[in-house]
C-alpha cells in the first residue's frame, strides 16, 4: 500500500484571513474529535506547509469495517496548509481539453504552460494559452472535475480513507471554514 494525499482547497488565491480560515478550521475539527494532539509534523510525508495534526477517534469511527483503523498508520495527519498548494496530479494526463475552445489538446503541447503557471502562483484569467486556440485561460480552468491545479491554501488529508462517510463531515467543516468555496482533488504519492 502506497501514500494518499485527498485535498479540500479554496480555488483561488489565499484570501486575506485565510491563516484565521484555517484556525477556525482546525479548531472545529478538534471539537468534531477528527483531529486531536498537538502540532506533528512527522505523521505527513515531506515538509508540512502549516500545522499538522493526527487524526482523531471520531475518524476511525467513521471508517466501515474492513478498511482499518486510521490512527495505527503513521502517516495520517490532517495538514493545514497555509502555503499554496500545487496539485500536480491532474497534469497526469495524456490529453487536455480546452476550456474555451473544447480541443484536444496533447499534453506534451500544453503541459508546460500550465506547470508554469501553478508553480509561480498565477491565478489570472490571462495565466495560460491554449496552445491551438492561444485563448487566455485560467490555470485552473484546465482541472477535470471538482479538482484544481493549484489552490492558495487549503487541508490535506494524508492516508485518510476517500469515502463519503469519512470526507462528508470535513467537506461540512471546510465549506463553513472557507466561507463555501472548496474544490477537492487527490493522488497516490
Amino acid at each position: 500500500m502506497g501514500d494518499s494525499v485527498w485535498f479540500m482547497a479554496c480555488p483561488g488565491p489565499a484570501p486575506a484571513d485565510a491563516l484565521d480560515w484555517l484556525a477556525d478550521l482546525a479548531d472545529a475539527m478538534r471539537a468534531a474529535g477528527l483531529i486531536e494532539g498537538d502540532n506533528e509534523p512527522g505523521a505527513i510525508l515531506g515538509n508540512p506547509r502549516g500545522p499538522v495534526y493526527r487524526s482523531g477517534p471520531a475518524v476511525d469511527a467513521l471508517v466501515p469495517v474492513g478498511h482499518g483503523r486510521l490512527s495505527a498508520l503513521r502517516t495520517n495527519g490532517a495538514e493545514f496548509c497555509t502555503d499554496p498548494i500545487f496539485n500536480y496530479a491532474q497534469l497526469n494526463r495524456e490529453v487536455f481539453a480546452c476550456p474555451n475552445c473544447g480541443e484536444a489538446i496533447p499534453a506534451a503541447a500544453q503541459v508546460d504552460a500550465l506547470g508554469t503557471a501553478a508553480a509561480e502562483g498565477d491565478f489570472g484569467p490571462g495565466a495560460v494559452r491554449c496552445a491551438r486556440c492561444h485563448a487566455p485561460t485560467a490555470v485552473n480552468d484546465w482541472a477535470e472535475g471538482t479538482g484544481f491545479i493549484i489552490a492558495g491554501c487549503g487541508l490535506a488529508l494524508w492516508n485518510w480513507p476517500v469515502l463519503e462517510e469519512v470526507l462528508a463531515p470535513v467537506r461540512g467543516l471546510v465549506r463553513e471554514a472557507f466561507d463555501g468555496q472548496l474544490v477537492e482533488d487527490g493522488q497516490r504519492i
